[in-house]
Formats: structure tokens, sequence, C-alpha cells
């Protein structure tokens, strides 16, 4: 916290007053670089790596500058830059400044309250926008619809009524976004994956502190799509690893090197402590669909990862080959290299398996 009370730019005089006001976003606010701009209708703006400061920032009143702050800290904890992005390879034309309006009525609703803080007149609100497309209904609350939207879903109901739009006014809102990648950023094909990945440790790291904001946001927390490969290798590698088991008639080797020694020179009595022993091989049952509603690049390189695994591990594994019923089933102890083809054997072109027994009846075998 003492770094970020030494920051010579404009935001840095208020950047301490701003984390007071919200203390859990100081963390996130260590992540940050801060910089001042010439560009003369800036008021702030950020890339997910860079906040700047525009001339119009020193216009607005203390409490106003606070909120500022706030609001660019969670464009960066949110990845809005980096999910900016990720729209923009996937939506057909897709509007950079309606997304950042998105954004913006998101976090401003979110902060509402906030004390020390005071909202722009000029920022836009969930409600503003919702009764511009006819969305808001009488009786409706803010702090309840806040948490039933995502920056995404309130982009795409903006584009489907765009018309209703052309009253806002820009101001501070739908300009305070960079979807270009931030001047450190990666430039490979995964580092805007990998950016909305690690804010979403960040914020997980912060959500003790963090908790009545992040409630609020519920709906516009990054979202991660984790690899199927790694889901599937945490799970194999967490039920087959070969687990010890206690032995308590015998003691262990640690035991019986020092008990002698500790007695004779320090008087002292080790607590005993049991060997362990090796407990059985892991069990695992695995069915292939060779139906060829499964490509076979993709169903080789799950051949792959499983193979992979099952050298690690080595567990006992029964191999079900089936498609709309159970054609073979395989019980296999060990890997050995050779090839095969891969449509009547499922590991053909990466693995084959010594067979050492075929049952039909271990079908329903589980993991």
């Amino acid at each position: 916290m003492n770094r970020l009370g030494y920051i010579a730019t404009r935001m840095g005089p208020d950047l301490r007053d701003a984390i007071e006001a919200m203390p859990g976003l100081g963390g996130l606010a260590l992540w940050v670089k801060f910089l001042d701009s010439d560009d003369p209708e800036m008021v702030a703006c950020t890339d997910g790596v860079w906040v700047k400061a525009g001339p119009l920032y020193e216009e607005h009143t203390t409490a106003e500058r606070r909120f500022i702050i706030l609001h660019e800290l969670l464009h960066v904890g949110l990845s809005h830059p980096a999910r900016a992005r990720a729209m923009m390879s996937r939506v057909e034309n897709f509007d950079e400044r309606l997304y950042n309006i998105s954004c913006d009525a998101i976090i401003n609703t979110a902060l509402d309250g906030v004390r020390g803080a005071q909202r722009p007149k000029n920022a836009v609100t969930l409600k503003q926008l919702l009764e511009c497309t006819g969305q808001w209904k009488k009786g409706d609350l803010e702090s309840n619809l806040i948490r039933q939207w995502s920056s995404e879903a309130l982009y795409h109901l903006l584009v489907k009524n765009r018309q209703s739009l052309g009253h806002l006014n820009k101001g501070f809102s739908g300009s305070d976004l960079n979807a270009k990648p931030g001047r450190f950023q990666g430039k490979g094909d995964h580092s805007t994956e990998d950016e909305i990945r690690i804010w979403n440790v960040r914020l997980k790291m912060a959500q003790g502190a963090l908790s009545g904001i992040l409630d609020r946001l519920v709906c516009d927390l990054p979202k991660i799509n984790t690899p199927w490969e790694r889901v599937l290798r945490d799970f194999l590698f967490r039920h087959t690893q070969r687990k010890r088991k206690v032995s308590s008639p015998r003691p262990s080797r640690r035991w019986l090197a020092l008990e002698h020694d500790l007695r004779e020179r320090e008087g002292v009595d080790l607590p005993f402590e049991c060997a362990t022993a090796g407990g059985r091989c892991a069990r695992m049952a695995l069915a292939v669909d060779t139906s060829g509603s499964i490509d076979e690049k993709l169903l080789n390189r799950f051949a792959a990862e499983v193979a992979a695994i099952l050298e690690k591990t080595e567990p006992l594994l029964r191999l079900i080959v089936c498609d709309a019923s159970v054609h073979q089933t395989y019980v296999i102890w060990n890997l050995i290299e050779i090839p095969g083809k891969s449509l009547n054997n499922p590991f053909g072109r990466l693995r084959r398996f010594n067979f050492v027994s075929l049952s039909l009846c271990g079908c329903s075998m589980n993991v």
C-alpha cells in the first residue's frame, strides 16, 4: 500500500483515498500501472495493464475522482478489455463503444452507494439502459437486476435496440476501454484467455475483502474455460495414484534409526511412527465409442492423454469397446509399444496393450 501512495500521476493523490473507500481493490491496484495522457477529451481509460488519466479527470470533484479510480480498477479486475478482444474475434461487426457502455453501466450501478465516492453526473447506469430498451419494469430495483446481467448479455441487448440509444450522451461513458493489447501483454494466440484466467484467480484471492461488490457483480465475473485435457488429467491422477497404507504392527525405518540415539543421548522417547506399505493398484474403467461419432483426431488425442497418465499411475484398467452396445472388454495391466489401427483398437496408433484377460461381465466396474 505504501507504493500506491507515491504514484506521481494525476490519479496518485486520490488513489489512497479511493482504496480506503474499498480496501479490497488495493491488492488489484498493485498489479496496475498508472499513467497520464495528454488527450484533451480523455477522463480516464484502461487497456487492462495501464490506467490513464486525461486532463478532464482533474475537472471532477474529489468524490467523483475516487469513483473514477474504482471504476477503472474494476474494469481491469473484471477483464473487460480482454473480454472485448475475445468478443471482437467471435462477434461479427462488434461495436466496441456499445460494449464499453454495457461495462460502464454494470460497474457504475455496482459502485452506487460506496462510501466516499460519488458517481459523475454523465455516467450511464443500468436503469437508463433498461429503460431505453423497454426492459425496466415498475418496481424493479437496480440492486437486484445488477446480479442478473453480464456485460456480454447487456451488449447483445443494446445491439438489438441500437436505435433507442441515440439520446445517450457520450461523456464519461463509452470511451474508457481500449481493447487493443496493452504495452506488456503477450501477443500469442492464448494471451487473451490467459489474461482472463489470471484476473479470475486474482479476484478469487481478493474475494474476502470484496465480497460485497463481487456479490453485485456475480454475473459479470470473468469466466474461464478449463481445457478438457486438464480436467481429465487432474481427475485421473487424483483417483488412480497408488495410495500408501499404514502398517500399524511395524515401525518405520526413520523411527528405528533415531529412537535408540535420542534415548541414549537426549533421554527422549521418540513417539512411535508406523511404517507404510503400498496399497493395491487403483482400478479404472474406460469406455471408448467406436461408432464414428467421434472423429479420429479427437479420439487419438484422448488416447494419448490417457496412455500418458496410465504410464505414470499404472492402474488396473478395464477397457470397454462399444458403440450402441458393448463389443469387447479388456483387462489391461501394462503397456507395450505395438502399432495398430485405431478403429479396431482405440489406442492403436499411440499404444497397444498386453491383454491378460477378457471379460464382458465387468462393464459396470466403477473408477
